[in-house]
């Protein structure tokens, strides 16, 4: 007979103070807080609720332009993380098991 182990929760596994930005976050400051905090993709938030999801590479796909057979890589100051993120968001709640996670 075999024993099964307890399910481990999301809880238990997850980063807990997480840095989060708004959609109106300039991208030089998503660029800054993913470098400080050696992470790879910051959370955005409305009112405390998760909208979208940015990381470096959203924030270089948003400044290329194509320019004949080159690639220029500029981003205007205007541009802010709701121009970038991906809102295409996957959640989970912690109480949950990290098999249901994955």
């Amino acid at each position: 007979m075999s024993r099964r182990r307890p399910a481990v929760r999301v809880s238990n596994v997850m980063t807990r103070r997480v840095r989060t930005a708004t959609s109106d976050t300039p991208l030089e400051e998503i660029l800054a807080l993913l470098r400080e905090e050696r992470c790879h993709h910051v959370p955005i938030v409305d009112d405390d609720r998760p909208v979208g999801m940015i990381s470096a590479r959203d924030v270089v796909h948003l400044a290329r332009r194509e320019e004949g057979e080159q690639y220029v890589l500029g981003m205007p100051r205007s541009e802010r993380a709701g121009d970038a993120m991906n809102e295409d968001l996957v959640t989970i709640h912690q109480d949950e098991s990290v098999d249901a996670a994955i």
